[in-house]
C-alpha cells in the first residue's frame, strides 16, 4: 500500500516500530503517574506539579538539545536516552510495586525523565531524514510518524484507563519499562552511519 511506502527502508521499518511501542507506552505511563500522584498525596494541585516540572524540564533542556543532536551521532544519542527512560521506568515500576513509592521520589524521576525527553526529542525528529532512504518517501515518513503519535494518544490513555483497576499503576510502569527496553533492541537494529563518519571513512 502506497500509504507505507517509506516501511520499505528497513532503517525506517526498525525506528517506526520503537516508536509505536514508545509513545504507546508513554501515553499509558502519563496517565498512571497522575492516577498515583493523586491515590497518595490526594492533592490536584501537586498533581499539577507533577506534570509541570516534567514538561518544563524538557521544554528548558530542548533548546540546547538541537545543538548536541547536530554534534553527535544521533542514533547513539537515542539509544542512550531510551536506556535512560527504560532504567527510569523500570525504578518506578518497583518503588510502585513494593509500596515504596513517595511524592518526591516520583517528582526526581519525572523530571529526569523531561530533561531525557527533552534531549532525546530533536535527535529523534532529525532521525527520520537521515534513515529513510528514498527521499521521494520522506514526507510519507513523517506523516507516518504524526499519525502514530496521535493514534497513541487515543490508545495510551484508554489502555492505561482499561489496566489500572485490574493490575495497578505498578504493572502498567513495568509494562512501559519492557516497552521501553524492547525500543533499544528495536533501535540496535539499525544501520546508521551519519555523514560526518563515512566522509572520515572515504578520506581514509
Amino acid at each position: 500500500m502506497l500509504i507505507f511506502k517509506s516501511l520499505s527502508s528497513k532503517n525506517y521499518r526498525f525506528f517506526f516500530a520503537g516508536q509505536a511501542f514508545s509513545n504507546l507506552g508513554n501515553m499509558m505511563k502519563q496517565v498512571a503517574v497522575g492516577w498515583l500522584v493523586y491515590r497518595i498525596t490526594g492533592s490536584a494541585l501537586l498533581l499539577g506539579l507533577v506534570s509541570f516540572s516534567r514538561e518544563i524540564s524538557a521544554f528548558l533542556f530542548s533548546t540546547v538539545a538541537g545543538v548536541l543532536a547536530d554534534r553527535y551521532n544521533k542514533h547513539r544519542l537515542l539509544m542512550a536516552c531510551q536506556s535512560i527512560v527504560a532504567v527510569n521506568a523500570a525504578i518506578l515500576a518497583l518503588l510502585t510495586l513494593f509500596d515504596w513509592i513517595s511524592f518526591q521520589a516520583l517528582l526526581v524521576l519525572e523530571i529526569l525523565f523531561g530533561l531525557v525527553s527533552g534531549l532525546e526529542m530533536p535527535s529523534r525528529h532529525a532521525f527520520v531524514n537521515d534513515l529513510v532512504e528514498d527521499k521521494n518517501y520522506l514526507t510519507n515518513a513523517i506523516a507516518l510518524n504524526s499519525s502514530l503519535f496521535n493514534t497513541a494518544r487515543i490508545l495510551g490513555p484508554a489502555l492505561a484507563g482499561v489496566l489500572i483497576p485490574l493490575i495497578g499503576e505498578g504493572y502498567c510502569f513495568l509494562i512501559y519499562a519492557l516497552a521501553s527496553f524492547s525500543v533499544v533492541a528495536f533501535f540496535a537494529g539499525i544501520d546508521y552511519r551519519p555523514d560526518f563518519e563515512k566522509n572520515a571513512g572515504q578520506a581514509i
